[in-house]
């Protein structure tokens, strides 16, 4: 009991610290990208660029995902000088100016696939938060939003449509937002320790990033919401102690990031794989994902990964993953 008391009160501790940082960081960042914004649509008005091009200008004009969520906020604060006309765009340059907020380095088969997992996922489980896709593993299941402990315990011994399931489902931490635009989204599930039927625990299989070959055979993962399918390329995997990350490094001070990443690119054990040449993109994204298995008695095995792609689900698409079947 005392054990449980501890955790709410840290949990609902640290849930509205990061929550308050979020907000203010939105607004930070809308201020700064203001005119990034500006200049975005003014490009729209300009003839396209050889196909070639394309690919490479939309990875290095590419915002945050941070500054990609927070949109709406950024608009009110991007008025055009005066005497100077906004950018008329139709419909359909609007949709493909979304369609390619940062171009997919990976199989853009892979996306599709997780946008109709989550698809099937809702019409039998409208709880369920979002898709997680590791390609060729046996990660590719639902996530779940979770606010309070009481939500976490539930996860932790629930799966799909509040069915019970021993090792539970794989569910965000309560202090993060489900939308994927904090800068360090931490994603918890079982990997199943030794008991019997572990492979069932929904991260069961990140184990096999322990092996070298493994860590390098599958370098990307795929997660799909109702707005959007990301992209993210893992660059780095390690065991250890369980560690509450959210409140060891304040990722919504750039400075606090930026020390996380440092620390984790200094690492050097027998437990890890990392992937030196994503180590400038880590620094510019701010946005990564930390997937972390968790055994009973045993250490945690982290992979984490940083956001490389993020595609806009067309209208219809969003309409039918935000309004699932009765």
């Amino acid at each position: 009991t005392a054990s449980i008391t501890v955790s709410t009160t840290a949990t609902t501790e640290r849930t509205g610290m990061r929550r308050n940082k979020a907000r203010s960081a939105a607004g930070r960042i809308a201020a700064t990208l203001s005119i990034s914004i500006i200049l975005s649509l003014t490009a729209c008005a300009v003839p396209a660029a050889p196909a070639a091009l394309e690919s490479e200008t939309a990875t290095e004009t590419a915002a945050p995902a941070e500054a990609v969520a927070q949109e709406g906020t950024a608009e009110a604060d991007t008025a055009l000088p005066e005497g100077q006309d906004a950018v008329a765009l139709s419909e359909e340059e609007v949709e493909a100016m979304l369609d390619q907020v940062i171009a997919f380095r990976g199989d853009e088969a892979n996306a599709e696939l997780a946008a109709e997992r989550l698809k099937k996922a809702l019409e039998e489980d409208p709880s369920v938060t979002a898709w997680l896709l590791i390609p060729d593993t046996a990660t590719d299941l639902p996530l779940y939003a979770t606010d309070t402990p009481e939500d976490v315990l539930y996860y932790s011994t629930h799966g799909m449509a509040g069915a019970e399931a021993e090792y539970g489902s794989a569910y965000f931490d309560p202090g993060n937002t489900a939308d994927f635009t904090d800068p360090n989204t931490i994603l918890h599930g079982s990997a199943g320790g030794n008991g019997e039927g572990a492979e069932k625990a929904p991260f069961y299989s990140l184990l096999a990033f322990g092996d070298t070959e493994y860590f390098d055979e599958h370098p990307y993962i795929y997660i799909c919401t109702p707005t959007d399918v990301l992209e993210y390329a893992v660059f780095i995997t390690y065991e250890d102690a369980a560690e509450d990350l959210l409140l060891t490094y304040n990722c919504y001070d750039y400075g606090d990031y930026a020390r996380m990443v440092s620390n984790l690119f200094k690492r050097r054990d027998m437990q890890m794989s990392i992937r030196e040449d994503l180590r400038e993109t880590v620094d510019q994204a701010w946005c990564v994902i930390t997937l972390e298995a968790e055994s009973e008695n045993e250490n945690t095995r982290y992979v984490m990964a940083v956001l490389t792609g993020d595609a806009k689900l067309s209208k219809a698409s969003a309409g039918a993953l935000s309004s699932p079947a009765p």
